[in-house]
Protein backbone atom coordinates (compact mmCIF):
# COMPACT_ATOMS: atom_id res chain seq x y z
CA UNK A 1 0.00 0.00 0.00
CA UNK A 2 1.85 2.83 -1.27
CA UNK A 3 -0.53 5.84 -2.14
CA UNK A 4 -4.61 6.47 -0.22
CA UNK A 5 -7.36 8.72 -0.40
CA UNK A 6 -9.04 9.21 2.65
CA UNK A 7 -12.01 11.47 2.90
CA UNK A 8 -12.90 12.99 6.53
CA UNK A 9 -9.12 13.50 6.79
CA UNK A 10 -9.26 15.76 9.98
CA UNK A 11 -11.70 13.68 12.02
CA UNK A 12 -11.26 12.04 15.13
CA UNK A 13 -10.36 8.99 13.62
CA UNK A 14 -9.69 10.31 9.80
CA UNK A 15 -6.70 12.17 11.58
CA UNK A 16 -4.92 9.56 13.59
CA UNK A 17 -5.32 7.22 10.32
CA UNK A 18 -3.88 9.77 8.34
CA UNK A 19 -0.81 10.03 11.23
CA UNK A 20 -0.08 6.60 11.12
CA UNK A 21 -0.50 6.07 7.55
CA UNK A 22 2.22 9.04 7.12
CA UNK A 23 4.40 7.20 9.85
CA UNK A 24 4.24 4.36 7.65
CA UNK A 25 5.48 6.34 4.34
CA UNK A 26 2.03 6.00 2.39
CA UNK A 27 1.75 8.86 0.63
CA UNK A 28 -2.22 10.27 1.45
CA UNK A 29 -4.41 12.62 -0.44
CA UNK A 30 -5.97 13.79 2.84
CA UNK A 31 -9.79 14.91 1.45
CA UNK A 32 -11.41 17.81 4.05
CA UNK A 33 -14.13 20.06 3.64
CA UNK A 34 -12.87 23.55 2.79
CA UNK A 35 -10.05 25.95 3.86
CA UNK A 36 -11.84 27.17 7.26
CA UNK A 37 -11.15 23.24 8.35
CA UNK A 38 -8.37 22.79 11.41
CA UNK A 39 -5.92 20.78 9.77
CA UNK A 40 -3.31 21.53 12.38
CA UNK A 41 -2.84 17.76 12.65
CA UNK A 42 -2.05 16.45 9.52
CA UNK A 43 -1.11 19.56 7.29
CA UNK A 44 2.82 19.28 8.54
CA UNK A 45 2.86 15.29 8.04
CA UNK A 46 5.75 13.28 5.69
CA UNK A 47 3.69 12.68 2.28
CA UNK A 48 0.64 14.15 3.05
CA UNK A 49 -1.42 16.35 0.49
CA UNK A 50 -4.59 17.90 1.24
CA UNK A 51 -7.69 18.57 -0.49
CA UNK A 52 -10.34 20.83 -0.46
CA UNK A 53 -13.66 19.34 -0.84
CA UNK A 54 -17.11 19.48 0.23
CA UNK A 55 -18.98 16.38 0.16
CA UNK A 56 -21.33 17.82 -2.36
CA UNK A 57 -18.65 17.87 -4.38
CA UNK A 58 -17.26 14.17 -4.36
CA UNK A 59 -18.29 13.65 -7.73
CA UNK A 60 -15.17 16.06 -8.88
CA UNK A 61 -12.58 13.92 -6.55
CA UNK A 62 -11.60 12.59 -9.89
CA UNK A 63 -10.84 15.82 -11.38
CA UNK A 64 -8.58 17.07 -7.97
CA UNK A 65 -6.95 14.47 -7.47
CA UNK A 66 -4.42 13.59 -11.13
CA UNK A 67 -2.06 10.96 -9.01
CA UNK A 68 -2.17 7.43 -10.84
CA UNK A 69 -1.36 4.15 -8.94
CA UNK A 70 -3.89 4.70 -5.56
CA UNK A 71 -4.25 1.17 -4.01
CA UNK A 72 -7.39 2.24 -1.11
CA UNK A 73 -9.74 4.78 -1.07
CA UNK A 74 -10.65 5.02 2.58
CA UNK A 75 -14.25 6.76 3.45
CA UNK A 76 -14.70 7.89 6.88
CA UNK A 77 -16.46 10.95 6.34
CA UNK A 78 -20.20 11.47 7.12
CA UNK A 79 -22.52 14.38 8.56
CA UNK A 80 -24.31 14.66 10.98
CA UNK A 81 -23.08 12.49 13.86
CA UNK A 82 -24.06 14.86 16.56
CA UNK A 83 -27.01 16.09 17.96
CA UNK A 84 -30.01 17.04 16.25
CA UNK A 85 -28.10 16.77 12.40
CA UNK A 86 -28.29 13.13 13.13
CA UNK A 87 -32.38 13.21 13.20
CA UNK A 88 -32.25 15.27 9.72
CA UNK A 89 -33.39 13.20 6.89
CA UNK A 90 -32.05 15.91 4.32
CA UNK A 91 -28.35 15.69 6.29
CA UNK A 92 -28.13 11.69 6.16
CA UNK A 93 -29.83 11.48 2.37
CA UNK A 94 -27.47 13.46 1.62
CA UNK A 95 -24.70 11.40 3.13
CA UNK A 96 -25.75 8.55 1.51
CA UNK A 97 -25.81 10.41 -2.23
CA UNK A 98 -22.10 11.58 -1.37
CA UNK A 99 -21.05 7.98 -0.42
CA UNK A 100 -21.78 7.03 -3.31
CA UNK A 101 -20.56 9.36 -5.74
CA UNK A 102 -17.24 8.62 -3.76
CA UNK A 103 -17.65 5.45 -4.62
CA UNK A 104 -18.24 6.05 -8.25
CA UNK A 105 -15.22 8.57 -8.47
CA UNK A 106 -13.15 5.34 -7.05
CA UNK A 107 -13.82 3.78 -9.47
CA UNK A 108 -13.35 6.20 -12.61
CA UNK A 109 -9.96 6.16 -10.85
CA UNK A 110 -9.59 2.38 -11.17
CA UNK A 111 -8.61 1.65 -7.68
CA UNK A 112 -8.58 -1.55 -6.53
CA UNK A 113 -9.91 -0.81 -3.31
CA UNK A 114 -12.89 1.12 -1.22
CA UNK A 115 -12.97 0.77 2.29
CA UNK A 116 -16.25 2.54 3.98
CA UNK A 117 -16.77 2.63 7.81
CA UNK A 118 -20.09 2.06 9.19
CA UNK A 119 -21.81 1.26 12.83
CA UNK A 120 -22.98 -1.49 14.42
CA UNK A 121 -26.09 0.82 15.17
CA UNK A 122 -27.16 -0.21 11.35
CA UNK A 123 -27.81 -3.62 12.66
CA UNK A 124 -29.92 -2.74 15.48
CA UNK A 125 -32.11 -1.00 12.47
CA UNK A 126 -32.10 -4.13 10.62
CA UNK A 127 -32.78 -5.94 13.59
CA UNK A 128 -35.88 -4.01 14.41
CA UNK A 129 -37.36 -4.17 10.61
CA UNK A 130 -36.37 -7.95 10.88
CA UNK A 131 -38.92 -8.45 14.27
CA UNK A 132 -41.54 -6.40 12.56
CA UNK A 133 -41.95 -4.24 15.22
CA UNK A 134 -42.58 -0.39 14.38
CA UNK A 135 -40.01 0.78 16.79
CA UNK A 136 -37.82 2.86 14.84
CA UNK A 137 -37.86 6.65 15.24
CA UNK A 138 -35.92 10.05 14.03
CA UNK A 139 -33.20 9.21 16.51
CA UNK A 140 -32.15 6.71 13.88
CA UNK A 141 -31.85 8.30 10.68
CA UNK A 142 -28.18 8.13 10.86
CA UNK A 143 -28.49 4.57 11.15
CA UNK A 144 -30.52 4.03 8.56
CA UNK A 145 -28.41 6.43 6.68
CA UNK A 146 -25.63 4.21 7.73
CA UNK A 147 -27.36 0.77 6.37
CA UNK A 148 -28.49 2.83 3.17
CA UNK A 149 -25.38 3.48 2.04
CA UNK A 150 -23.57 0.39 2.94
CA UNK A 151 -26.69 -1.05 0.96
CA UNK A 152 -26.43 1.04 -2.19
CA UNK A 153 -22.37 0.28 -2.22
CA UNK A 154 -22.52 -3.16 -2.57
CA UNK A 155 -25.18 -2.98 -5.24
CA UNK A 156 -22.70 -0.56 -7.04
CA UNK A 157 -19.63 -2.92 -6.26
CA UNK A 158 -21.30 -5.85 -8.19
CA UNK A 159 -20.71 -4.07 -11.50
CA UNK A 160 -17.42 -2.18 -10.35
CA UNK A 161 -13.89 -3.36 -10.85
CA UNK A 162 -13.50 -1.42 -7.28
CA UNK A 163 -13.50 -4.45 -4.99
CA UNK A 164 -15.83 -2.95 -1.47
CA UNK A 165 -14.72 -3.38 2.23
CA UNK A 166 -17.23 -2.39 4.85
CA UNK A 167 -16.13 -2.13 8.23
CA UNK A 168 -18.55 -2.32 11.18
CA UNK A 169 -16.78 -0.35 13.97
CA UNK A 170 -18.09 -1.62 17.51
CA UNK A 171 -17.86 1.33 20.24
CA UNK A 172 -14.62 3.08 19.64
CA UNK A 173 -13.37 5.24 22.29
CA UNK A 174 -9.89 7.79 22.61
CA UNK A 175 -7.89 10.46 23.13
CA UNK A 176 -9.03 13.68 21.04
CA UNK A 177 -11.15 16.63 22.15
CA UNK A 178 -13.22 15.28 18.86
CA UNK A 179 -14.30 12.21 20.51
CA UNK A 180 -17.61 12.76 22.20
CA UNK A 181 -18.43 8.82 23.23
CA UNK A 182 -19.83 7.63 26.07
CA UNK A 183 -16.84 6.30 27.57
CA UNK A 184 -15.17 9.45 27.01
CA UNK A 185 -17.90 11.47 28.93
CA UNK A 186 -18.23 9.00 31.54
CA UNK A 187 -14.32 9.44 33.12
CA UNK A 188 -15.03 13.42 32.62
CA UNK A 189 -18.03 13.45 34.96
CA UNK A 190 -16.53 11.00 37.38
CA UNK A 191 -13.03 13.23 37.37
CA UNK A 192 -14.87 15.92 38.47
CA UNK A 193 -16.95 13.54 41.07
CA UNK A 194 -20.34 14.01 39.51
CA UNK A 195 -23.09 11.37 40.38
CA UNK A 196 -23.39 9.47 36.74
CA UNK A 197 -26.81 8.09 35.73
CA UNK A 198 -27.23 5.18 32.95
CA UNK A 199 -29.68 3.07 31.36
CA UNK A 200 -30.18 -0.20 33.39
CA UNK A 201 -26.83 -1.43 31.39
CA UNK A 202 -27.80 -4.48 30.68
CA UNK A 203 -27.22 -4.76 26.97
CA UNK A 204 -24.32 -6.41 25.50
CA UNK A 205 -21.32 -3.73 24.30
CA UNK A 206 -17.36 -4.26 22.95
CA UNK A 207 -15.25 -0.89 23.14
CA UNK A 208 -12.18 -0.46 21.53
CA UNK A 209 -9.44 2.50 21.76
CA UNK A 210 -8.84 4.35 18.65
CA UNK A 211 -4.85 3.11 18.04
CA UNK A 212 -6.28 -0.56 17.57
CA UNK A 213 -8.77 1.00 15.25
CA UNK A 214 -6.36 2.52 13.17
CA UNK A 215 -4.53 -0.73 13.12
CA UNK A 216 -7.72 -2.46 11.98
CA UNK A 217 -8.59 0.10 9.11
CA UNK A 218 -4.90 -0.10 7.29
CA UNK A 219 -4.92 -3.94 7.91
CA UNK A 220 -7.99 -4.10 5.77
CA UNK A 221 -6.46 -2.02 2.91
CA UNK A 222 -3.54 -4.23 2.74
CA UNK A 223 -4.55 -7.67 3.90
CA UNK A 224 -8.51 -7.50 3.26
CA UNK A 225 -10.13 -10.16 0.90
CA UNK A 226 -13.07 -8.81 -1.63
CA UNK A 227 -16.45 -9.92 -0.72
CA UNK A 228 -16.10 -10.12 3.27
CA UNK A 229 -17.77 -8.17 5.90
CA UNK A 230 -14.94 -6.93 8.75
CA UNK A 231 -16.33 -5.69 12.58
CA UNK A 232 -13.58 -4.21 13.97
CA UNK A 233 -14.03 -4.40 18.39
CA UNK A 234 -11.60 -5.64 20.75
CA UNK A 235 -14.19 -8.53 20.62
CA UNK A 236 -14.30 -8.29 24.43
CA UNK A 237 -18.01 -8.77 24.94
CA UNK A 238 -19.95 -7.56 28.15
CA UNK A 239 -22.70 -6.13 29.93
CA UNK A 240 -22.24 -2.42 29.71
CA UNK A 241 -22.65 -1.92 33.46
CA UNK A 242 -19.39 -4.52 33.58
CA UNK A 243 -17.77 -1.69 31.67
CA UNK A 244 -18.28 0.89 33.71
CA UNK A 245 -17.64 -0.40 36.95
CA UNK A 246 -14.03 -1.10 35.17
CA UNK A 247 -13.66 2.43 34.59
CA UNK A 248 -14.82 3.88 37.80
CA UNK A 249 -12.59 1.47 39.89
CA UNK A 250 -9.87 3.10 37.34
CA UNK A 251 -11.24 6.76 37.55
CA UNK A 252 -12.53 7.15 41.08
CA UNK A 253 -13.85 4.18 42.52
CA UNK A 254 -15.52 6.62 45.38
CA UNK A 255 -18.01 8.00 42.67
CA UNK A 256 -21.33 7.31 42.42
CA UNK A 257 -22.78 5.53 39.31
CA UNK A 258 -26.77 5.15 39.27
CA UNK A 259 -28.07 2.46 36.76
CA UNK A 260 -31.96 2.44 35.52
CA UNK A 261 -32.10 5.98 36.11
CA UNK A 262 -32.28 6.45 32.26
CA UNK A 263 -34.65 4.52 29.82
CA UNK A 264 -33.57 2.45 27.49
CA UNK A 265 -34.81 2.79 23.69
CA UNK A 266 -32.15 1.64 21.88
CA UNK A 267 -31.51 -2.30 20.28
CA UNK A 268 -30.17 -5.37 22.24
CA UNK A 269 -27.63 -7.29 19.95
CA UNK A 270 -26.24 -10.13 20.42
CA UNK A 271 -23.39 -9.48 18.87
CA UNK A 272 -23.82 -13.29 16.66
CA UNK A 273 -25.53 -10.78 14.23
CA UNK A 274 -21.47 -10.28 13.39
CA UNK A 275 -18.39 -12.39 12.33
CA UNK A 276 -16.17 -11.32 15.24
CA UNK A 277 -12.68 -13.53 13.72
CA UNK A 278 -12.74 -12.93 10.15
CA UNK A 279 -11.09 -9.81 10.54
CA UNK A 280 -8.38 -11.69 12.62
CA UNK A 281 -8.46 -14.85 9.97
CA UNK A 282 -7.64 -12.51 6.89
CA UNK A 283 -5.48 -10.09 8.45
CA UNK A 284 -4.05 -11.64 11.66
CA UNK A 285 -5.07 -8.48 12.92
CA UNK A 286 -5.91 -8.26 16.96
CA UNK A 287 -7.14 -5.51 19.76
CA UNK A 288 -3.83 -4.94 21.76
CA UNK A 289 -4.47 -2.18 24.33
CA UNK A 290 -6.73 -3.45 27.14
CA UNK A 291 -9.49 -1.56 28.63
CA UNK A 292 -7.76 -0.61 31.63
CA UNK A 293 -4.76 0.93 29.52
CA UNK A 294 -7.01 2.79 27.51
CA UNK A 295 -9.40 4.34 30.14
CA UNK A 296 -5.34 5.40 32.03
CA UNK A 297 -4.62 6.75 27.99
CA UNK A 298 -7.43 9.06 28.75
CA UNK A 299 -7.40 9.91 31.97
CA UNK A 300 -3.38 10.95 31.13
CA UNK A 301 -4.56 13.03 27.85
CA UNK A 302 -6.72 14.81 29.76
CA UNK A 303 -4.39 15.81 32.70
CA UNK A 304 -1.55 16.63 30.18
CA UNK A 305 -3.45 18.77 27.95
CA UNK A 306 -4.60 20.60 31.05
CA UNK A 307 -8.10 19.86 30.49
CA UNK A 308 -8.68 18.91 34.13
CA UNK A 309 -7.94 21.46 36.29
CA UNK A 310 -9.13 22.61 39.90
CA UNK A 311 -12.09 19.43 40.00
CA UNK A 312 -13.69 20.54 36.61
CA UNK A 313 -13.08 19.99 33.15
CA UNK A 314 -12.30 22.55 30.89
Amino acid sequence: MKKVIVTGANGFIGSKLVKKLSEESVEVFAIVKNQKENVDSIASLDGVHLVYCDMSEYDTISQKISSNGIDVFYHLAWAGIFDKARENYQVQLNNVFCTCNAFLNASIMKIPKFIYMTSIHEYGVMKQLMEGENKINSQQLYSVGKLAAHLMLSCMASNSNTAFFPIVISNVYGDSVLCLSMINKTIQKLLTGNTVAFTHGRQLCDFIYVDDVIKGIIAVGQKGVSGHNYYLGSCQIMPLYQYLERIKKAVNPDAEMVFGEIPFSGTSLTYSEFDINQLYIDTGFKAEVSFEEGIKKIVDWIKENCLFKNGNIK
